[in-house]
Formats: C-alpha cells, structure tokens, sequence
C-alpha cells in the first residue's frame, strides 16, 4: 500500500503528485492495483482495515464541490506510473497466457518433505499442499515428490534409502506424476 500511496512526501515528483483521495478513490487506486480486492472486500471494509492499519494516517473532512467528503491526504502514484507498476505486477496471469500458449513446454515441479519428525498423516498434508499449489497456481503438468530428504540433498540421489512410511505417503498423493489436459 505504501507503494501506492504515502502519507509522506517521497521526493519523486515525477512519479507521485499529493492530493486528497476519498475513501471511493482509495478503493479505485486498490482495485487498479489487486482487480480480485472487489470479490474479497467493499469500500467501507477497505476504509476499516485501512484505519486500524494505520499505512494512511487518520481519516480527514474536506470540502469538494461544495460537499463534505472523508478521505486523507495522500501522496499517490500518477497513474501512467499506476499504469506500469500493474502491468509488472502482472507477471502471474502473463506467465498463464505464456503457459497456454506454449503447447511443446511442460512445467515440472518438485516438492519435498525435509527431514523432521512428524505424523505420517501431517507428511502427507503437506506435501499435498505444496503438490496443488505447483499443479493449479504454476500450472505443473508433472510434479515429483521427495517425501523425506535433507535440503542440501541433490535431486537425483542414487543412494536415497527409501523408507517403507514415505513411499505409502507419496501413493496417497493425488496429481504428483500426473499430466493435466
């Protein structure tokens, strides 16, 4: 939020102009930045979270066009610079259409389990978790899975010892070596 807008001059004036923003204008400049905000919150959710959070200083009153309007006064982005920090933070839903675009590469994604004592069944959830977020997030067409190796282990260890628990873990495991169509 602090890159959108500041309560403090950041001595770019080329990028930043100050000015008061309303609390409509403030959801707006949040919805340029995370389209996805309108389904999580409204305005008067934004405004509550933005008060307690404190990033934007107080609300204020202010007068425009002859009525009383609450916002802050705020040093906020120019919006060709709005324009060009969206289109860089954009990089998940371009990395999609490349993705789809893309018919002759296939994603491959590895998750592991470091070595910790924990409940097979507690293994086994996260791994899952870490298998669906490279299979639906990165879309991972195949994903391999280390169920219980040390971090500094190479990928590829031909004297990994396999133990009887883990390989049970990864036959629970759904989507692991598996291609999406």
């Amino acid at each position: 939020m602090k890159t959108i807008g500041s309560t403090v001059d950041p001595a770019i004036g080329s990028f930043f102009e100050h000015r008061f923003v309303t609390a409509a204008m403030q959801y707006e400049l949040m919805i340029d930045i995370f389209p996805s905000l309108s389904r999580k919150c409204n305005k008067v959710q934004l405004q509550y979270w933005v008060g307690q959070s404190i990033v934007w200083g107080p609300l204020e009153k202010a007068r425009l066009n002859g009525k009383v309007k609450y916002g802050r006064n705020l040093w906020i982005l120019r919006k060709e610079t709005r324009e060009h920090l969206i289109e860089l933070n954009d990089s998940m839903s371009s990395y999609w259409q490349h993705v789809r675009a893309s018919p002759d590469v296939l994603n491959i994604g590895y998750a592991r389990k470091s070595t910790t004592k924990e409940t097979d069944m507690s293994r086994s959830h996260l791994l899952q978790l870490m298998v669906d977020k490279l299979h639906f997030r990165l879309k991972c067409q195949e994903v391999y899975v280390s169920q219980c190796c040390a971090a500094k282990a190479p990928i590829l260890n031909p004297r990994f010892a396999i133990n009887p628990n883990h390989t049970r873990i990864a036959k629970r495991l759904s989507r692991r070596h598996r291609r999406s169509h």
